[in-house]
C-alpha cells in the first residue's frame, strides 16, 4: 500500500466520510461488537487532533493487525495500551513470563512491517 496516496486519499474526504472513518473499528474491534453509535469521543485518543492523522494512524494499525497472525494481535494491543505483560497474563491465563516474550516477540513483528511499509513509502 502506497502510504503517500492514502495521506492524499484522507486529506479529501469530506465530514461525513471523516466521522464515518473515525468511527469505524479496527478488524480486531469488530469481533467485540460494538455498533458505531456506541463509540463516543472518550474511546478517540485525543479529539483535538487532526482528522487526518487520526485516520491515518487507524489505517496503519490496521494494516499492522492484518500482518500479524491473530494470535499476536491481543499483545499488540496490549502494547498500544501500555498494559503490563503480567496483567495481561492474567487476562490470557498464562504465564507472565511467557507472556512477556511474547510480548517482546510481537513488538519486533510490528516495528518489522511498519519499517517495511516505510521502505515501501519512501521508493
Amino acid at each position: 500500500m502506497n502510504l503517500e496516496l492514502l495521506k492524499i486519499h484522507v486529506q479529501t474526504l469530506s465530514e461525513s466520510q471523516w466521522l464515518a472513518a473515525v468511527a469505524e473499528l479496527p478488524v480486531a474491534e469488530q469481533t467485540l461488537r460494538r455498533r458505531p453509535a456506541e463509540i463516543d469521543a472518550a474511546m478517540i485518543a485525543d479529539p483535538r487532533s487532526d482528522p487526518s492523522e487520526t485516520v491515518y494512524l487507524q489505517q496503519l494499525l490496521s494494516i499492522v493487525e492484518n500482518n500479524l497472525m491473530s494470535e499476536d494481535i491481543p499483545y499488540f494491543r496490549a502494547l498500544l495500551e501500555k498494559t503490563s505483560a503480567r496483567d495481561l497474563a492474567m487476562m490470557l491465563r498464562a504465564n507472565p513470563s511467557t507472556t512477556s516474550k511474547r510480548m517482546k516477540q510481537v513488538r519486533i513483528k510490528a516495528q518489522s512491517i511498519i519499517e517495511a511499509l516505510n521502505r515501501r513509502d519512501s521508493s
